[in-house]
């Protein structure tokens, strides 16, 4: 059996004083990186350099497909929580890997910040759809 992931089950989603108000599922690629800064210091009488690394969370690209009108309610709400800053408005990304033999892993980022929301149409016989750049401190993981 092969046990190699593919990407699937991600989902956006607009969280509103800890209520789940949209959810974006047409999500056609992800992309993840987790940040880190690494210093160097040499000191009189070593030999080789010390190295310290400081966690910076995570950056991220999401590309997705607006498939209906809810899609553009949740990304308008992205919009919306950087212009007005409101308390307890914040967007989480939840990515669910699904392995072959049944066991999943859910990654969970969260209280994400988006850098710009883009809508794009490529051609008249094509999909419109939109890549989301996005950087968040805080994660979270599950097994199951």
């Amino acid at each position: 059996m092969d046990n190699r992931l593919k990407g699937q089950d991600v989902e956006i989603q607009v969280v509103k004083n800890g209520e789940i108000v949209s959810v974006i599922t047409a999500v056609k690629s992800l992309e993840l990186s987790s940040l880190s800064e690494v210093t160097e210091e040499m000191y009189v009488g070593e030999i080789a350099p010390r190295f310290d690394s400081f966690d910076k969370g995570f950056r991220g690209k999401i590309e997705v497909v607006n498939s209906d009108v809810a899609s553009f309610n949740a990304l308008s709400g992205l919009d919306t929580r950087s212009r007005t800053r409101l308390p307890g408005s914040r967007v989480n990304v939840k990515s669910t890997f699904s392995y072959p033999h049944g066991s999943r892993f859910i990654l969970l980022l969260l209280d994400c910040s988006f850098e710009e929301v883009p809508l794009s149409f490529g051609g008249r016989s094509e999909y419109g759809s939109t890549t989301l750049s996005f950087k968040c401190t805080r994660s979270r993981a599950l097994t199951r």
